[in-house]
């Protein structure tokens, strides 16, 4: 891909405004693969997230478009644009377009090798070329494909095509950083069994729960009301809009799971292409629905015990418009040498004690 070159973009931006100039920086950062630094959410609205965002920009050179694997009704698979217009026309788009790639001979070689694959009934096949030609975002598209259409995890073929998948993945982060959605002082689980690396949906996620003198629960640990997290506030991240909100599953006792479907969740709309999900809520614990417009702050649910759950704690990942997850940014404090660092823009680490901070102004602009 063609390299990021900023200083002419820079010296046209001197006469603009700071949103606009970011806005293009965003725009050709999109377009060659690489990100911008990224910016602290809630120092924008989600009006101004949504309208800054690259994809809700006209693109900056003809491109070819990925649609989101739950928007192909809208845009049906991968398609050419012409530089100067909008990738779509939509109102957020989004929440539609999942990538867009300056476009190549490869790429219009890449469509019609996708065509005569879909048509031989062998999707699968498309993959193995796009890596051949070194064209990782379809590649990755096709995959993304596969994983939704088979869905169950538990097949060989599912995650035949996972790892792929998973490999390309890693090297994205979203553009923004977020705080915690939670206050105060947490754990971040270790995923000891791999449970989460091994769905599309969970792929970079963490589990957290507070921990006092080495336990996360008091006493012996045997009711669900002995663990710290157990009824604790979770807050959204940024002002957005509840995508899904549902509470009605019991919690499980502590040490028996729960049927994998019965996880009580919520899910915010943050705008950018970005979603935050936050999973083993609290039956009866909503404070929200879907529809519903929130603020940085605001307490969605409590955390719960509830599906595929063996003690209390907060399951989340940030994802995109199709439940992809994603690598997280987000800003927090760890636990270093008995002292607490300030961390910006990077995403947590498994075995760490962080608890919920947020950067000065100065910082937050960054």
């Amino acid at each position: 891909m063609p390299e990021l070159r900023t200083p002419k973009l820079l010296a046209a931006c001197a006469g603009l405004g700071v949103l606009l100039c970011l806005a293009q920086l965003l725009a050709l950062s999109d377009e060659t693969g690489k990100s911008a630094k990224p910016v602290y959410a809630p120092s924008r609205t989600f009006e101004q997230r949504v309208k800054q965002s690259p994809r809700n920009l006209p693109l900056k050179v003809d491109s070819l478009i990925f649609p989101h694997t739950d928007a192909r009704r809208i845009l049906p698979g991968p398609t050419t644009r012409p530089a100067n217009r909008p990738a779509i026309r939509y109102g957020d788009i989004d929440r539609v377009v999942w990538a867009a790639v300056p476009v190549t001979e490869k790429h219009l070689e890449y469509l019609a090798v996708r065509k005569k694959a879909v048509s031989d009934g062998r999707p699968e096949t498309t993959v193995a070329w796009c890596l051949r030609n070194k064209l990782p975002v379809c590649a990755e598209y096709e995959l993304r494909l596969l994983l939704r259409k088979i869905w169950d995890f538990k097949k060989p073929e599912y995650q035949r095509h996972r790892g792929p998948w998973l490999r390309l993945a890693a090297k994205r982060q979203i553009d923004y950083t977020f705080p915690l959605p939670v206050s105060g002082e947490w754990f971040v689980g270790r995923d000891r069994t791999g449970h989460h690396r091994i769905k599309h949906f969970a792929a970079f996620a963490f589990d957290l729960a507070i921990m006092k003198r080495g336990k996360p629960y008091a006493g012996r640990g045997r009711r669900l009301e002995d663990y710290y997290c157990w009824g604790q506030p979770i807050r959204a991240q940024a002002d957005g809009i509840v995508m899904h909100a549902d509470d009605k599953n019991p919690d499980m006792p502590i040490g028996k799971l729960g049927g994998f479907n019965r996880a009580n969740s919520v899910g915010v709309y943050y705008g950018a292409g970005i979603q935050g999900f936050y999973g083993h809520i609290q039956q009866k614990s909503l404070k929200v629905k879907a529809g519903d417009k929130v603020k940085k702050g605001q307490v969605l649910a409590l955390v719960g015990n509830s599906g595929a759950s063996g003690s209390p704690h907060l399951h989340f990942t940030m994802a995109d418009m199709s439940s992809f997850s994603v690598k997280g940014r987000f800003c927090y404090q760890v636990r270093r040498a008995g002292r607490w660092v300030d961390v910006n823009g990077k995403d947590l680490q498994e075995g760490a004690s962080v608890k919920s901070w947020e950067p000065k102004d100065e910082q937050a602009a960054h």
